[in-house]
C-alpha cells in the first residue's frame, strides 16, 4: 500500500509583484515504509517586459528525507523460526539533504511557455554507504489559445487551448500533449500522456477533465 500525504499554499503579493509558497509532503510504501519526507519553500516574481508580455521567475529551496522502519520487516529467518531468526540487521538510518529548484514562465493573454529545472543540488536517496543521486529533472511546457471569442470589452466567454509538457530526467524522456474547451463556466480537457517518438516508454494513458468554474 502506498500512503502519500502532502499540503501546499501559496499567495500573490501584488504590492511586491511576488509570491510566496509552501510544499510539504509525505509518502510511504509497503510495511516497511520505504518513502520521503520533504518541506520546500517557492518564491516568484512577476515583472512585465514588452506591452503585454510577463517574466515570472521562480527558485524553490528543499529539505529531504528518505528512510525505512527497519523495525517493521519481517524476513525469511524470521518466518522460518517463529519470529526469531538467527540475522538480526541493524537498523538503517535516515538520508537528509536539500534541494534547489529553478524556474523561469513567460506569457500574455493568448501563450505562455515556461521552463523548469528541479534536483539542481542531486540530492542523495541512498541509505547505505554508496551514493544514489537524484538526476537533474527538466521541464518545458506551454500553451495557446487557438480560438477565443468574447463580446466587445468583456472577457472572453469561449476559447480552445492546446498545451504541452515535455520532461526529461537522466535517460527518461516524457512528452505529454492536450486540450482544452472552455465555454463559460464549464471546462473539458483531454489529454494523452507520452507521445512518441520522444519517449522513453510508449503511450499508455488517456487523461480527461470536467471542471466548472465560480
Amino acid at each position: 500500500t502506498f500512503k502519500t500525504y502532502s499540503f501546499s499554499y501559496d499567495h500573490y503579493f501584488s504590492d511586491f509583484r511576488s509570491g510566496i509558497g509552501f510544499l510539504g509532503y509525505k509518502d510511504a510504501a509497503g510495511t516497511g515504509e520505504l518513502g520521503t519526507f520533504s518541506m520546500s519553500m517557492l518564491y516568484s516574481y512577476n515583472f512585465k517586459v514588452f506591452n503585454d508580455i510577463q517574466l515570472r521567475p521562480g527558485l524553490g529551496f528543499a529539505y529531504l528525507e528518505h528512510g525505512l522502519a527497519w523495525e517493521k520487516l519481517e524476513f525469511i529467518d524470521q518466518v522460518m523460526h517463529s519470529g526469531q531468526g538467527n540475522i538480526q540487521p541493524e537498523p538503517v538510518a535516515k538520508t537528509r539533504d536539500v534541494d534547489m529548484s529553478l524556474s523561469l514562465l513567460s506569457y500574455n493573454q493568448k501563450m505562455w511557455l515556461g521552463l523548469t529545472a528541479d534536483h539542481i543540488l542531486t540530492p542523495n536517496i541512498s541509505l547505505y554507504a554508496s551514493k544514489t543521486l537524484i538526476p537533474v529533472k527538466i521541464s518545458l511546457y506551454g500553451g495557446y489559445d487557438i480560438i477565443k471569442k468574447g463580446r466587445l470589452l468583456k472577457p472572453s466567454d469561449e476559447s480552445m487551448t492546446a498545451a504541452f509538457l515535455f520532461k526529461r530526467q537522466g535517460s527518461f524522456t516524457q512528452l505529454d500533449m492536450g486540450l482544452y474547451w472552455f465555454k463559460n463556466p464549464f471546462v473539458i480537457g483531454l489529454w494523452y500522456r507520452v507521445i512518441p517518438p520522444f519517449n522513453s516508454q510508449r503511450g499508455d494513458e488517456l487523461i480527461i477533465l470536467l471542471g466548472y468554474k465560480t
